[in-house]
């Protein structure tokens, strides 16, 4: 059971016609209560045939304060930079796929500090935006995924869980351009470079007898088990998309014929947080339209990923396989697992609306 209680205040203030302060804040209020039957985890509930029941409930309450300060100065009307630093959480809790026992798998609060220092202008008779961000994000207590063994039951099999994993560090940069390049065409230009790094990630601090386990130290790569310099999963180093649009009125008719696609890149990308770890690798989409519109209504025969690309989009991290009981154990270290995601196939078809009644 989740109650979430949350109050949200701004103060925006021009100091002068080009100078401007923005202060806002959020108090937020969580508590968290997780409950279950039996004191023993599902797999081993599983494994031994365990039928009895020892109900067993936790509950735990955070407050936070997530402050943010954004301040803005207009150089001239086509020419504005901003700057800003704001403090997010997210709350603690439970693992509740891990053990029965809910104070075994307790969460901290995760806490981010993010600044971002940037600039929206227009050029040529605002024929040209251009827009530019640099970004720098700072976690603390993170939630990150891990392998758990129950404490209770030291042989027990190992299961998913969640675990505070110290600090982590993302920033880079954002590129927005987009060109009017006649009365009927537009392009635009989308870039993204992001750098991340876990900078605190050592499964001693993690474990309760602050020793690793033979898993720990094969997925960080060092007999220490410590992940530290790992890359955060799922986030890209580069994303490109490029958009052209074009609108052509038919003159008399009352229609206009327009066209547009977007191609869009994502590159690689880690599945888990550690050293050594699969990833998917890069992927590019094309999406087109091309059709006729009036105030009223619109046609269009439309095209979703218009080369077929077959290429991997995404992947989850899966269970080990069964060749043997734990790492280490059994015979050596067992194989992982992901399950992979495709793009949707080529999809080409007509779609068409109508607005019936007046605007």
């Amino acid at each position: 059971d989740t109650e979430s209680y949350s109050i949200f205040g701004l103060i925006s203030y021009d100091v002068t016609d080009n100078f401007g302060v923005t202060l806002e804040a959020r108090l937020i209020k969580d508590t968290i209560e997780a409950g279950t039957n039996t004191l023993f985890s599902r797999v081993d509930q599983s494994f031994f045939c365990l039928t009895f029941v020892q109900p067993t409930s936790e509950e735990t309450s955070t407050r936070e304060f997530n402050p943010r300060l954004a301040l803005d100065y207009k150089f001239t009307d086509d020419v504005l930079v901003y700057g800003s630093v704001a403090r997010g959480s997210k709350p603690g809790g439970y693992g509740t796929a891990q053990w029965a026992r809910p104070e075994l798998s307790e969460l901290e609060p995760e806490e981010l500090i993010a600044w971002e220092l940037g600039s929206k202008t227009t050029w040529f008779g605002s024929t040209l935006r251009a827009n530019g961000a640099l970004f720098f994000n700072e976690y603390k207590n993170r939630q990150v995924g891990i392998t758990v063994f129950d404490p209770l039951n030291p042989a027990s099999f190992p299961a998913s869980g969640v675990s505070n994993a110290g600090e982590a560090e993302t920033k880079g940069l954002e590129v927005e351009l987009q060109w009017l390049a006649t009365d009927t065409l537009t392009f635009g230009l989308g870039y993204a470079y992001t750098d991340t790094e876990w900078t605190d990630f050592d499964y001693r601090d993690i474990r309760e007898n602050g020793v690793p386990t033979a898993k720990d130290q094969a997925i960080c790569g060092n007999v220490n088990g410590d992940c530290s310099g790992a890359a955060i999963a799922g986030i890209p180093e580069h994303a490109l998309s490029f958009l052209a649009d074009y609108v052509q009125p038919l003159g008399g008719t009352g229609m206009d014929l327009f066209m547009n696609g977007i191609v869009t890149y994502t590159g690689e990308r880690t599945l888990r947080d550690q050293v050594v770890t699969p990833e998917v690798g890069s992927l590019t989409l094309v999406d087109a339209q091309i059709g006729l519109q009036t105030d009223s209504w619109s046609a269009m025969i439309f095209a979703t990923n218009l080369m077929d690309n077959y290429q991997v989009s995404w992947a989850q991290a899966g269970q080990s396989d069964f060749r043997d009981g734990n790492y280490g154990d059994f015979g050596g270290p067992r194989d992982d697992t992901a399950f992979a995601f495709l793009p949707i196939p080529r999809i080409v078809g007509v779609r068409a609306s109508y607005k019936f009644g007046g605007n």
